[in-house]
């Protein structure tokens, strides 16, 4: 870190806008450098940090789906954990989700992907951006692009 501070010193010709971004990057690299352990066990921590961001926006689609997933099992809601909560791009406007005989839009679709674990069993929660999101049977579930091929 010392090293950068020298460095953006030295360079006195550098937008000021320019210098914050520097440091902001060589901050966020030492962040996600740094490594936590848990005191108790000594191992390291992992945080996923983008996770939790992901998780947070996609609360109230969260709590829709958990509300459907326990009305549709009849599980208390306190027994349905989230694995996976995330903004997502679909290959097409089935969402993940395609039934049989049925068309569909061929073009990429910006939504969001919630995975659900209750009693062992993982269930998936497909969503659209300002849809609702809705149960896909996992045998129809689809995987969405990559994040290298996604649309914001």
């Amino acid at each position: 870190m010392l090293v950068i501070i020298k460095t953006l010193s030295a360079i006195k010709t550098m937008n000021t806008w320019l210098k914050c971004i520097l440091i902001a990057l060589a901050m966020t690299t030492l962040v996600a450098c740094s490594e936590q352990t848990n005191e108790e066990t000594n191992q390291p921590m992992t945080t996923d940090r983008s996770a939790t961001m992901r998780s947070d926006a996609l609360g109230r689609e969260i709590e829709q789906a958990t509300a459907d997933l326990a009305s549709r099992t009849g599980l208390d809601q306190s027994g349905i954990e989230v694995s996976v909560a995330e903004f997502v791009t679909w290959s097409n406007g089935s969402i993940g989700c395609p039934q049989p005989g049925m068309n569909y839009t061929m073009a990429l679709v910006p939504g969001y992907r919630i995975l659900l674990v209750a009693s062992g069993r993982t269930y998936h929660y497909h969503g659209a951006r300002e849809r609702e999101p809705f149960y896909c049977p996992a045998e129809r579930a689809g995987q969405p692009l990559p994040a290298d091929q996604s649309v914001s």
